[in-house]
């Protein structure tokens, strides 16, 4: 489960954010969105997100401090959108409760926020309270096929949920729908599950039944579970879609850390004229004698070595929409619709696909004392997280052509940073492609000598990054679901049994989401490497 809202860097958490964090962690929460409010809270925030992998945050003014915005604070707002854990623009909107804030002014902030949203291909979070008229009017306004955006705790009716859908947005729900009072279940009913996601809003709006109590991310499965009640779904497909949603929305991917580590090369044969002093030279010949011990024991029997791989690939693809398409809205008059872009001029984002278990086979070759040939190639199969978004399992096998430079060749532990080509290829069954690029990493290997030969086991972070772009890969796919027009529909040929709406206008439109994708793969992998004695 992805908690997409929650204000948990607030005074409430300050004296168990950590406990907090691991309960929320213990009931299944992957990720959690932390909104900006105030440019005054803005550095404890980030603080607390960059301290801990799981956590992201958006950026933006709340309107309740729209008043003391300046062309200082868009500007500071613009420049974190860079940031690597920035995904989002928010918490930004309009509030008319509360008289905090004059409603031009209010009005004029969001329209700026939105467009720097727009400018930085980042999705909005929406705050609106007592104020559907103006927020709709200014998004649909604001709407030219690039903003992105969620109507967080979404308290509307159903025509305020028609008009966010005809725009393309998406609503998030928090523990409003638990209350005895809620009046949301026709909402609930009405929305489409792939737009939808959940969030706890903490430490506020907790669910049913621990209201009077503080909220906290951990609760965000009781929303989950009203919302399964409600639609009368599994809470397992609840869960799934509203993950897979959020992870699409705010294009949340796990990051790798690549930590370099620098030592000092082995010194050579110490010529005497460079040393003043017995003793100094004496400490450079037992140095020498020790790395020729080393060399002995560790280079020498590095000559020609085979392994197996064992690694986790991932995939991460910068994606940049050519086609999207949007459900019909049941119930209303609001038809299918298909969305195109020309190329390079359609939203993008950054997505992957996280953890793909990879193995494969590593041939090395070792060339001076320093300089080692590698030559590995990994398969994975990517069928769970393929499925999440409707497409066929894909099968990619990339090849690594890497040379290695060791560091510190005489000793036991060796660092090795690390660069080559790559060639890559991918099929889905039905449609294949190969592409070239770039692979860099770094790696720990370990010299195990043995009367056979020598044992090298070596972990190694490497990234290979695919050169050229694949044109029109089907990112996502909408089969046709329960009370849809049944009339325009084709099997979907990769699926045997899965429909898919085709556009009656344009028979080769079908119901997917194209895009133009770059990619790289990341793979932290293990090598056992064995080198036979010849």
């Amino acid at each position: 489960m992805i908690d997409t809202h929650a204000h948990i860097d607030v005074k409430d958490f300050e004296e168990d954010r950590d406990a907090m964090l691991e309960r929320a962690r213990a009931a299944g929460v992957t990720a959690i969105i932390v909104p900006d409010i105030e440019r005054s809270r803005r550095a404890h925030l980030k603080a607390i997100v960059d301290a801990h992998p799981d956590l992201y945050r958006g950026v933006g003014i709340h309107p309740h401090h729209a008043g003391d915005m300046t062309q200082q604070d868009l500007e500071e707002i613009a420049a974190q959108c860079t940031e690597p854990k920035v995904v989002a623009i928010g918490e930004i909107g309009l509030d008319y409760y509360y008289d905090f804030c004059p409603p031009d002014v209010q009005k004029l902030y969001f329209r700026e926020q939105i467009r720097i949203a727009k400018q930085h291909n980042l999705p909005i979070i929406v705050h609106n309270r007592e104020s559907d008229s103006d927020v709709m009017e200014i998004l649909r306004e604001e709407q030219d096929g690039s903003l992105r955006g969620v109507l967080h705790c979404f308290s509307g009716d159903v025509t305020v949920l028609d008009q966010a859908m005809d725009l393309g947005l998406h609503v998030s729900f928090t523990g409003n729908i638990t209350f005895k009072k809620s009046t949301l279940n026709d909402v609930l009913l009405r929305v489409p599950l792939d737009r939808v996601m959940i969030e706890t809003d903490a430490p506020y709006m907790t669910p049913v039944p621990h209201r009077g109590t503080r909220n906290e991310p951990s609760y965000v499965r009781l929303v989950a579970e009203k919302l399964a009640e409600i639609k009368g779904m599994p809470l397992s497909e609840i869960i799934t879609t509203t993950t897979a949603t959020a992870r699409r929305f705010f294009g949340i991917l796990t990051a790798v850390v690549l930590c370099t580590l620098a030592t000092t090369a082995q010194p050579t044969r110490p010529n005497e004229d460079d040393y003043e002093n017995d003793i100094d030279l004496e400490i450079a010949l037992e140095n020498y004698e020790l790395d020729s011990i080393g060399w002995a024991k560790y280079v020498k029997p590095r000559t020609l070595g085979i392994g197996v791989t064992l690694g986790s690939n991932t995939v991460v693809e910068q994606q940049t929409y050519r086609q999207r398409y949007f459900r019909a809205i049941q119930g209303t008059t609001t038809p299918q619709r298909w969305e195109n872009f020309e190329e390079e001029k359609g939203p993008s984002r950054s997505f992957s696909y996280d953890g793909l278990a990879s193995f494969g086979g590593t041939l090395m070759y070792q060339l001076t004392t320093r300089i080692a040939f590698e030559g590995t190639f990994i398969y994975t199969k990517n069928v769970g997280d393929r499925e999440l978004y409707g497409l066929a399992p894909i099968e990619t096998g990339i090849i690594e052509g890497t040379m290695l430079y060791s560091l510190n060749p005489y000793n036991k532990v060796n660092f090795v940073p690390q660069i080559g080509a790559t060639y890559a290829t991918q099929s889905d069954g039905r449609v294949s492609n190969a592409q070239i690029g770039m692979n860099i990493g770094m790696g720990l290997g370990v010299n195990i000598p043995t009367a056979i030969g020598l044992f090298y086991p070596m972990v190694n972070v490497r990234f290979n990054f695919m050169f050229g772009t694949q044109r029109d890969a089907i990112i996502n796919s909408y089969p046709v679901i329960a009370g849809e027009d049944q009339q325009y529909i084709s099997e979907d040929p990769n699926r045997p049994g899965v429909f898919l709406h085709y556009n009656p206008a344009n028979p080769s439109q079908v119901s997917v989401d194209k895009a133009d994708v770059t990619t790289i793969y990341s793979i932290p992998r293990l090598s056992i490497m064995f080198f036979p004695k010849f």
